[in-house]
């Protein structure tokens, strides 16, 4: 994969989530899509594994840093780390077995974004337990999440349209693909 590349788009795409979903908000309980998620199930769909399970850390730190909590601004970090690698390893598990293409990737996205929710809202809930200052409610965030997981689905077909017709751009080195007798890239394709 292109590091710089990825790099890039990873940048453009936090920008985009940091600013555009105050914008998209549903309801008072803040549903938003995530403009991330799908990129990270992007990358886990073709990446090699281990890249897949790296870019989804380091793209879940970033959020992390950039998303202070509670009303004294406190920055966590690890929460949407943890829950964006426990993410990409759902979807490197899954994509042996369907045909990646944008309509796989907006369901993946679902599934990610609902997988990474859970994790956040279980770390962030025994966090609570002996941070009493930062405020949460499990219930109320798990439901936030979870619907903001179908909304992200949405984003997902968006940020699809711009990732696939780009696809040579990033390189990725398909593990599941072999070289016939005819040779062949070693590249994965998008169809």
């Amino acid at each position: 994969m292109s590091w710089p590349v990825a790099l890039v788009f990873g940048y453009l795409l936090l920008a985009i989530e940091l600013v555009i979903p105050t914008e998209l908000r549903v309801g008072a309980g803040d549903v938003a899509p995530s403009f991330v998620v799908p990129f990270v199930v992007y990358i886990a769909m073709f990446a090699p594994a281990l890249t897949a399970y790296w870019s989804a850390v380091w793209l879940g730190l970033a959020i992390d840093l950039a998303s202070p909590r509670g009303t004294e601004a406190y920055i966590i970090v690890g929460p949407n780390a943890i829950g964006l690698l426990a993410a990409a390893y759902v979807i490197v598990t899954l994509r042996a077995v369907v045909n990646r293409n944008p309509l796989a990737l907006v369901v993946f996205s679902i599934v990610a974004a609902a997988m990474c929710g859970l994790v956040v809202v279980a770390i962030m809930t025994l966090r609570s337990w002996y941070t009493p200052q930062i405020p949460w409610f499990a219930g109320v965030e798990l439901s936030r999440r979870l619907f903001s997981s179908v909304y992200t689905g949405l984003s997902a077909a968006v940020v699809g349209l711009a990732l696939f017709p780009l696809h040579g751009l990033f390189k990725f080195h398909d593990p599941y693909h072999r070289r016939g007798p005819g040779g062949g890239s070693g590249h994965a394709r998008p169809f």
